[in-house]
């Protein structure tokens, strides 16, 4: 049965037989999913909690809302804005907590499924609890911890969403500024593929050859890609978007930075710049490992600790390129066409090395 979204969408169930075949090889999605038309995007069943109070959310003009497709950057680039805004001198002590648990995920709830989510929300040593607790005391967490934080959550917000512009709230660009992150497919369907792995609530349990044809067929979580992609590509032009390319910060984090700093009025000096740049290295990044606010024991339940331990974890690499030494030629092959397919006519151009 359909259901009406607030958005104008509508969201229905897959077929049974696709929630087998899905279930089958991602037995972490124990909850379902939802094609929500028109664009077809892929949602667990719990997004239609959230959905009306996500579109409903009030955003602020001080907000920056981080914007992706899955693995193209998200974690990297809130960190990096937060830093600027926040920690200029890296001097501030609350750069050293959990990535989301300062810059709010939106729709992290939509992430929690089965038994994933009674664990969560009964863990009373879950350093994600008390601070919503602090934040917002009194109030339900089964109501959405990641909403209910990103709406307490004083001063100038770093936001981050991997929904796509149309299930967000209309005015976004309107009332604030928004960095949208890019990646090459390639690459961002080797990392994905290892996320889907390490992740109990996708618990993906199949070859490569298998997540490429879920990506192409535009089976995946937040998919399709493409129509993320174009959704925000064709916004480019808006002023209060910034459409970054992973590959040009990685290839040179200097200069996206200084264009980010004009985006943002951040006024950074060049002495803030590298210092911020320094910081939020990959490496750096790593070895702090602070991604989601939750205790190691609780971190040891919700991935799977033999992909972590043979491949890494949240941090992966955090390269260009790798995907060469990962995908097969007729893999490849696959990918190349899909986005020879849905890129006819876009202007865009990604690079596969720097």
């Amino acid at each position: 049965m359909a259901t009406q979204l607030k958005s104008g969408h509508t969201a229905e169930p897959l077929s049974d037989e696709d929630s087998a075949r899905i279930l089958k090889d991602f037995p972490g999605q124990v909850d379902g999913l939802v094609r929500v038309q028109p664009g077809g995007w892929i949602l667990p069943t719990p997004y239609l909690e959230m959905a009306d109070k996500i579109y409903d959310f009030k955003f602020r003009e001080s907000d920056v809302v981080v914007m992706t497709h899955p693995k193209c950057g998200t974690t990297w680039t809130q960190d990096l804005l937060w830093n600027m805004v926040h920690n200029p001198n890296i001097d501030n002590p609350a750069a050293e907590e959990a990535v989301n648990g300062r810059s709010p995920y939106l729709e992290v709830d939509i992430l929690l499924m089965g038994k994933m989510k009674e664990m969560m929300l009964s863990d009373t040593s879950n350093p994600m609890l008390k601070q919503f607790a602090e934040l917002c005391p009194g109030a339900n967490p089964a109501d959405g911890i990641g909403i209910q934080m990103a709406a307490a959550t004083p001063g100038i917000r770093i936001i981050k969403s991997h929904l796509t512009f149309p299930l967000l709230p209309p005015d976004l660009l309107d009332t604030t500024k928004v960095v949208y992150v890019m990646r090459n497919p390639k690459d961002m369907c080797i990392s994905y593929n290892h996320h889907c792995r390490m992740a109990r609530f996708h618990d993906f349990q199949g070859n490569m050859d298998l997540f490429v044809d879920y990506l192409t067929n535009d089976e995946l979580f937040y998919g399709p890609y493409w129509n993320h992609v174009k959704e925000g590509w064709k916004r480019r032009d808006h002023p209060r978007l910034y459409v970054l390319f992973f590959e040009n910060l990685k290839a040179d984090p200097v200069a996206e930075v200084r264009e980010l700093d004009k985006f943002l009025g951040t006024d950074l000096t060049e002495e803030q710049m590298t210092k911020v740049i320094e910081h939020t290295s990959f490496d750096k990044m790593k070895a702090r490992d602070a991604h989601f606010p939750v205790t190691e024991e609780m971190k040891k339940k919700i991935l799977n600790q033999e992909v972590v331990q043979n491949e890494g974890g949240f941090f992966r690499k955090g390269q260009v390129g790798d995907f060469k030494n990962k995908l097969t030629p007729a893999q490849e092959s696959k990918i190349d066409a899909w986005t020879k397919m849905n890129t006819e006519g876009m202007d865009i151009e990604f690079k596969y090395s720097i």
